[in-house]
């Protein structure tokens, strides 16, 4: 029975992260409020990506290095979880 409850535990511990990482919430939220995912039209169509590729690749690289220590508590998780 303690078996299982380290399992749920577990799973908690790796589903509430990808539940904040995925955002899904908040373009609901945004639905559900706004009515669109992206926020009001107005909004949104005054906030379009007209730098195409190039800022893409600079936002690829701006969250790549913030989110560099974001998942480290799971990586710790994970390494325990395994040994």
């Amino acid at each position: 029975m303690a078996d299982n409850s380290a399992h749920a535990l577990v799973m908690w511990v790796y589903l509430i992260p990808t539940v904040i990482l995925l955002k899904t919430w908040l373009c609901w939220d945004n639905y559900r409020q706004l009515g669109g995912f992206l926020g009001p039209a107005k909004f949104a169509i005054a906030n379009r990506n007209y730098d195409g590729l190039i800022s893409g690749v600079a936002n690829f690289i701006h969250y790549s290095f913030q989110n560099i220590h974001l998942l480290q508590p799971v990586d710790i998780l994970w390494k325990k979880d395994v040994d």
